[in-house]
């Protein structure tokens, strides 16, 4: 539920993953090009109703060293309340040095800057997978002045690092293309410690699609891509016997992909 904290430990390292948000969606409504019979048996097999499944946004925050960061904003006051739950766990919005921004989505960028502009981190450096930045920054000037790209993006032009490559920006973290869900959309190798965790971050967006990665939401920008995308990471996540992290799936999101005959399943850390 908001405000769940879900921690682990790796050495030196410490891993938050909080839930930002807790809603309530229908499956149906957000896969409408899946075969619904197909697509509604398989979310009740994960004892889910369909038509009211589980659809978290789990934030994932590492204090490693003298680093604090973020990954992902969430909405954003006021749906979001993330300052408060890290002030909860001890860290100060001001303490925060990395944000890391996967996509451009409002979900993902709303916690970035207040209604005024005043950031939410302010003394954070910023990384974006730079074709994701370009293609949002073209888009503010025709933005509502309240949509949080344009009341976001701006203010850290100055503070952002473009990546346009897959390599370690940050000791330990892996910056790994996942077009699809959005043109430069970014997923994260996270290896610290003991811990390697794979954080696909909006790549999928329900358990379901671990068996089926053809399976694309209507707000994937690049249906075919993302499929592609989705399969190769899952494969990853197999071969490689990875921890797995989830923007999306039920709080906290981490879970496990393994192999049952010929196709991939989902197992989620927690029960």
């Amino acid at each position: 539920m908001l405000g769940n904290v879900y921690r682990l430990q790796s050495g030196g390292t410490r891993l938050l993953i909080v839930c930002d948000a807790d809603q309530r969606r229908s499956i149906p409504d957000i896969f409408p090009s899946a075969p619904a019979d197909e697509l509604v048996a398989a979310i009740r097999a994960e004892g889910v109703d369909p038509l009211s499944a589980p659809f978290s946004q789990n934030i994932l925050c590492i204090q490693a060293g003298d680093n604090t960061i973020l990954v992902d904003t969430g909405l954003g006051a006021p749906a979001s309340h993330l300052p408060e739950h890290l002030r909860a766990e001890g860290i100060a919005p001001e303490s925060v040095n990395h944000v890391i921004i996967t996509h451009g989505h409002g979900d993902h960028v709303g916690g970035i800057a207040d209604a005024e502009g005043a950031l939410t981190f302010p003394n954070a450096r910023y990384y974006c997978w730079k074709s994701e930045w370009d293609y949002n920054m073209e888009q503010v000037p025709q933005l509502d002045a309240a949509h949080p790209l344009r009341r976001s993006l701006p203010r850290i032009e100055e503070r952002v690092r473009l990546l346009d490559a897959e390599s370690e920006f940050l000791p330990g973290i892996r910056a790994l293309a996942a077009p699809g869900h959005s043109i430069g959309h970014m997923a994260l190798r996270i290896t610290l410690g003991e811990l390697d965790l794979l954080h696909i971050v909006d790549a999928a967006h329900i358990p379901a699609q671990v068996a089926h990665p053809e399976w694309s939401p209507r707000f994937d920008y690049q249906p075919d891509q993302a499929a592609q995308t989705r399969t190769a990471l899952f494969r990853q996540a197999e071969v490689d016997d990875l921890l797995v992290l989830a923007y999306h799936f039920p709080w906290p999101g981490l879970g496990h992909v393994y192999r049952e005959g010929s196709a991939l399943r989902w197992q989620p850390l927690l029960d």
